[in-house]
């Protein structure tokens, strides 16, 4: 029996249900409800599970319960878990980015010089190598300027601790290798939530470039069997996945033939983002070297997809030097409009939050774009881009969704857009008013994201079309006079 027969069992005994008079409300077979109890089958069709749980008269946690037992079921547990690691991602995007803390829980005693009997020193024991890594790391912070070359994972809370200790240092470099899973179902979720954990290092204060390659890191380091590898300006360490034994180098000599291996698989490695500190490097790269249309959009409010109308009728004058970034939304968006009527559907998929609605008609400037760019738009421009919507969805052009905030939050300073099968946009708010945007093109992450997002429309998280409509049109009837 799978969890999801189990729970519908145990829900229609509870609820006095015999299996003839439950497939007889239900109107289906009482040979096909057996077989969904027994686990042999189950509801393919997401309405006729809706009806069960209608019947069943559920409360909202048994009613999750069923259904997330259901999803386990249906998309497959490797899928469902890989869909559970990127909701907690997109709910709590900013506290990982902001999440800074380490901690060693080890007692070390910092060094100005690190004293070493011989040009290399085994080492046998966790807390050793952890004590002798953690001062060669701070040792070296301690410069004015200091370069770490990393090959590890960074699984372990302990070498967690010690990235994100490095990543905040402004004076530090850090060329760091991981390796990612190619390979689908299980592997999809390994490389997703690896993704989770180095986002504090991507947002770090220091000069951080991460690059991956498939399969097992450790053939860099042929010559021996530990796994990882720290490089420094002055050591090498080699050491194991669990941190428990490794080898400490101080050698001109080991520190070039670590370093040329390094650089060799380094160099054959693809990078794992592209990271802007701006809006407009973003647009100026794309524009010139990675054209791309966007396929799904989750964001706070809708300024990308009024975002031509919006540039057009509020830029500031400042901005009017780099025109060209304007022109390329506008054109960008004349592209989209173009297509969708071409193909007589959406050109993308865009979900958003009533708040980010509520913001705009009362702020007139909305979370997606710096208010740099642009002055807040009129009150009555407002209502009228709104009511565009409104007709471009009705008509087809557009395919907006409002968010279903009791089923499902996403961090309001985070918006995503996937590119099709080519890349995952991740483009973060920052409480200081600026924004960071990075490009994500693993294979596997770019699928999970683009699958996740797709699929998002069919499910209870997301109003339906008609729904959303209604309730755009229905603040613009609310609007108060004061606003107006």
């Amino acid at each position: 029996m799978s969890e999801f027969s189990i729970n519908l069992e145990k829900y229609i005994h509870s609820k006095q249900y015999t299996i003839q008079s439950f497939a007889s409300v239900c109107d289906i077979n009482r040979t096909l409800l057996q077989k969904y109890l027994s686990g042999q089958r189950f509801p393919k069709n997401r309405d006729l599970l809706l009806k069960m749980i209608r019947h069943l008269c559920l409360t909202p946690e048994e009613k999750k319960e069923l259904i997330e037992s259901w999803k386990k079921e249906y998309l497959g547990e490797a899928v469902y878990l890989q869909q559970q690691s990127i909701r907690v991602m997109l709910e709590s995007f900013g506290e990982m980015v902001q999440n800074r803390e380490y901690n060693l829980n080890i007692s070390i005693k910092t060094q100005t010089e690190i004293k070493m009997m011989s040009q290399a020193v085994p080492i046998s024991s966790r807390h050793m190598l952890v004590s002798l890594m953690w001062q060669v790391i701070e040792y070296e912070c301690k410069k004015k300027k200091a370069a770490f070359c990393l090959m590890c994972q960074a699984e372990s809370d302990i070498m967690d601790s010690m990235m994100k200790y490095m990543v905040l240092q402004e004076n530090v470099s850090i060329r760091h290798l991981i390796r990612m899973n190619a390979d689908k179902g299980e592997n999809q979720q390994y490389n997703i939530c690896l993704f989770n954990r180095i986002i504090p290092y991507i947002c770090g204060k220091a000069d951080y470039n991460v690059r991956f390659c498939y399969g097992d890191t450790s053939q860099m380091a042929a010559a021996s069997v530990l796994s990882g590898i720290l490089i420094t300006e002055e050591f090498v360490f080699v050491f194991d996945e669990n941190l428990k034994r490794g080898i400490l180098y101080k050698d001109s000599e080991f520190e070039h033939f670590w370093m040329s291996m390094f650089e060799e698989r380094y160099m054959q490695t693809e990078p794992f983002l592209t990271k802007h500190e701006s809006m407009l490097d973003a647009v100026s790269f794309y524009q010139n070297q990675h054209p791309c249309d966007i396929s799904c959009q989750l964001q706070p409010c809708l300024a990308y997809t009024l975002s031509g109308d919006l540039l057009h009728q509020a830029v500031r004058p400042s901005m009017l030097g780099r025109r060209d970034i304007i022109e390329e939304f506008i054109n960008m968006m004349a592209s989209w409009r173009e297509k969708a009527l071409k193909k007589k559907k959406a050109a993308n998929i865009n979900y958003f939050l009533a708040s980010g609605i509520d913001d705009f008609l009362e702020t007139g400037r909305v979370a997606e774009f710096p208010s740099e760019f642009y002055d807040p738009i009129p009150a009555p421009v407002r209502c009228r881009l709104l009511e565009i919507f409104c007709d471009q969805m009705e008509s087809g052009l557009i395919e907006g969704y409002l968010i279903n905030e009791a089923e499902f939050t996403f961090d309001s300073s985070l918006i995503i857009q996937t590119c099709g099968g080519e890349a995952v946009h991740f483009i973060y708010c920052q409480p200081d008013g600026s924004q960071m945007i990075m490009r994500v093109t693993e294979n596997n992450i770019v699928k999970a994201f683009a699958e996740f997002l797709d699929g998002l429309k069919d499910t209870d998280n997301v109003w339906t079309k008609e729904e959303t409509i209604a309730y755009v049109r229905e603040k613009l009837k609310n609007v108060s006079k004061d606003v107006l």
